[in-house]
């Protein structure tokens, strides 16, 4: 007998979504900001003025929520210096805490692409990353990085449009396999981690080149999503060169993980391969309880549960037209107050906002 243990994984799933308290944060936080940001004289923008970015917006955060990206649509064109843009709205940004009231240290500082601001009182960070929008904001778009002293080109948005319609082609899995990997990574790895967006990045190009089977049920397709992950770029270990993976954009095709470091890339395949080899064996294993602690082995058993409970393993008890599909593909008998949820059939879009 194989033991999916769908209903486990379930849980999992709910018991690595970022707490509330966290969510309420992101949303508080990042709408002062934006409104700032809009009524400010010293630093114009224009409609649609700003919009999340990163993990947040797309729903694909796990844990502790600790930043948020917001896109600012700057009234500036590709001669501009990107240092100066991005000086610009530092020196705007000095005055946010007072601004919004906020006690305690703040730190705001200029970064390659963005300004980082920092509020310790909330323990939360922000990414303000300014931004040319030729055409529509979830359209190709421009950011600065200041060390190239060059507009590179982006579609943040379009990607989070992009990603919403891959989960719903694959019947609302994507979002939480993402999630899993990147709890798998924050589990097993505590330094050397590989980016956020890479993981992203590899789960839609794997999910895209249908070298995994989606139909199957969650624990099997993180084990083929493993084991495709290590098949690909096994023979760069064999390599003197120091080569890293070239993973590319899912929005533009171009590598995102050129800086990757040999070290850090050679740390995460093996992790990566005791993943693959242990949830083989879980999988395969006839024993359920055994079955569990291998995959406690791989997610932690703080967050695995050793049981679920009776609610949790009858999703069926959820009267067609009564629940509530989040983006992360979990069922709840009634609508969240800080996660986008929708009656019963799976969200096209997590909208603009």
């Amino acid at each position: 007998m194989t033991y999916a243990l769908t209903s486990y994984f379930g849980e999992l799933l709910k018991n690595i979504e970022p707490p509330q308290n966290r969510q309420y944060a992101a949303v508080e936080v990042s709408e002062r900001v934006r409104e700032f940001l809009k009524n400010h004289e010293d630093f114009p923008t224009s409609d649609p003025y700003s919009r999340l970015s990163g993990s947040y917006r797309r729903h694909t955060a796990v844990g502790d929520i600790k930043d948020v990206d917001i896109i600012v649509k700057v009234d500036a064109s590709l001669e501009e210096s990107p240092g100066l843009v991005i000086r610009n709205l530092k020196n705007t940004l000095n005055s946010l805490p007072d601004a919004l009231g906020l006690k305690g240290h703040s730190e705001i500082k200029q970064s390659r692409r963005s300004v980082h601001v920092y509020f310790e009182d909330k323990d939360f960070h922000l990414d303000v990353v300014p931004a040319i929008v030729p055409k529509e904001i979830d359209q190709k778009l421009y950011v600065p990085d200041k060390s190239w002293g060059k507009w590179i080109e982006s579609n943040p948005i379009g990607y989070c449009r992009h990603l919403s319609e891959l989960n719903d082609k694959y019947n609302g899995k994507v979002v939480p396999l993402i999630k899993l990997v990147k709890h798998f990574r924050d589990y097993n790895m505590k330094i050397m981690k590989p980016k956020s967006y890479w993981l992203e990045s590899l789960v839609v190009y794997h999910v895209k080149s249908g070298s995994i089977d989606m139909s199957q049920p969650i624990a099997e397709i993180f084990r083929d999503l493993m084991s495709a992950i290590y098949n690909k770029f096994a023979p760069l270990l064999g390599r003197d060169d120091e080569a890293t993976p070239h993973i590319p954009d899912p929005m533009l095709g171009n590598d995102i993980s050129w800086n990757w470091d040999r070290t850090h890339f050679e740390t995460f395949m093996n992790r990566v391969k005791e993943a693959k080899e242990v949830a083989a064996k879980a999988l395969e294993t006839g024993n359920q309880e055994e079955a569990i602690k291998l995959w406690q082995s791989v997610f932690g058993d703080e967050k695995f549960p050793k049981a679920v409970s009776k609610t949790s393993s009858k999703l069926s008890d959820f009267a067609p037209g009564v629940a509530f599909v989040g983006s992360s593909g979990l069922i709840n008998p009634r609508p969240s107050p800080s996660v986008r949820t929708v009656r019963s059939q799976p969200t096209t879009f997590y909208g603009d906002y």
